[in-house]
């Protein structure tokens, strides 16, 4: 027998940082995750969805419903927003290749953690920019970073290549274009004879 349909999906949290809900097998993005505009979104989307007799419109389109969110907003007139046009920061991304190094990388501590250490960098100084402009240049302060840390050259090359691979999962997971990933692949390693980059061992990793 066919599981049926629910009432109400329930809402959930999207790494985008708003809520969002799936019906029918389309996702829907509401807003601002557990804002007063994403609970309205999802009371109309709700009532449109039982009113239906728990299906959409054909073609739907949530932007249907704004005046009708404006209304329970008290801001009627207001402009429309679209929803899905909502940026994916750079917080967002390291967010996803944490969710995934856990897995990844379960057996093996110190790389996560060093993984996790990166993430903590990228957020504390990039985590609200825009991943589509988090490029080469950006990634190449984080290197000076590492250098003037007193990093060994090797080392440096192997956080930028870990840089590189947060940004790679994120092209696969479809959270940014290829572009980006392809763009930070531009920048070329450190080489002997060519950088203050210190030619001793790695050192263990501080978060800079």
């Amino acid at each position: 027998m066919a599981r049926p349909k629910a009432k109400a999906p329930a809402r959930s949290y999207h790494l985008s940082g708003q809520s969002i809900v799936r019906i029918n097998g389309q996702d829907f993005y509401l807003g601002k995750h557990d804002s007063p505009e994403s609970i309205a979104h999802y009371a109309v989307l709700i009532g449109t969805y039982q009113a239906g007799g728990m299906s959409l419109p054909d073609g739907f389109d949530i932007r249907s419903t704004d005046a009708q969110v404006a209304f329970l907003l008290g801001q009627i007139g207001s402009q429309a927003v679209d929803q899905t046009k909502q940026p994916i920061l750079v917080r967002h991304v390291t967010a996803a290749f944490r969710e995934h190094s856990i897995v990844r990388y379960a057996n093996s501590r110190a790389e996560l953690h060093k993984l996790d250490q990166v993430c903590d960098e990228l957020d504390k100084h990039d985590g609200d920019t825009e991943a589509v402009d988090f490029g080469p240049v950006k990634l190449q302060v984080h290197r000076k970073r590492w250098i003037a840390h007193g990093y060994a050259r090797k080392y440096c090359n192997r956080l930028t290549n870990i840089v590189v691979r947060i940004f790679k999962y994120a092209v696969s997971q479809e959270l940014i274009e290829e572009t980006t990933h392809r763009r930070l692949k531009s920048v070329e390693p450190l080489r002997e004879g060519q950088t203050t980059a210190q030619v001793r061992k790695g050192v263990r990793y501080r978060s800079c």
